[in-house]
């Protein structure tokens, strides 16, 4: 998704980050596009409301600057390498908004139109669906395991059955 929406959109640098599940005001990069190993490494965990992905993810909306060094919580190390515009849309899970996708680039003169922003927002639902096919695979597996489980072991003791003696 990282990479389709730098080639499509023809930003410098595009980040997909989601909520730390361990420490929900931190928000954790899990993919990006643009940046040298020294900036993803200073980015790799941040607090959930710096940057125009933060922004994205606390207000749960499209967020967009063509001055991102004067917006509330820049993130540093973005400002440092010269950001200059940036536009974050968020990333749902159940209806909620649980990261966010940001494009950005180093040119003062770049504007993001509107066909741009739907673009923008189009991926982040994909990123969306992604996550919950995801998890709905995951949530399926488990409810598979426990059904094996149960139907081989004493719901009381735990205890092997007689289902499980006989398959083994």
């Amino acid at each position: 998704i990282t990479e389709r929406a730098a080639e499509l959109l023809g930003d410098d640098v595009v980040v997909l980050r989601l909520i730390d599940p361990e420490n929900p005001s931190m928000l954790l990069l899990v993919s990006s596009r643009g940046m040298d190993a020294e900036l993803t490494r200073s980015l790799l965990r941040s607090p959930i409301e710096d940057g125009v992905g933060g922004l994205a993810v606390t207000g749960g909306e499209l967020v967009f600057t063509h001055d991102y060094p004067g917006i509330v919580h820049p993130l540093e190390p973005l400002v440092a390498d010269g950001l200059r515009a940036a536009m974050g849309a968020p990333v749902f899970q159940d209806g909620k908004p649980i990261g966010s996708l940001v494009v950005a680039s180093h040119d003062g003169n770049r504007q993001y139109d509107e066909a741009e922003q739907e673009m923008l927002l189009a991926f982040a639902e994909h990123a969306s669906l992604a996550l919950n096919d995801a998890s709905a695979v995951d949530a399926m597996r488990k409810a598979f395991d426990d059904a094996v489980y149960q139907a081989h072991h004493d719901t009381l003791t735990g205890l092997p059955n007689r289902a499980l003696v006989l398959d083994r």
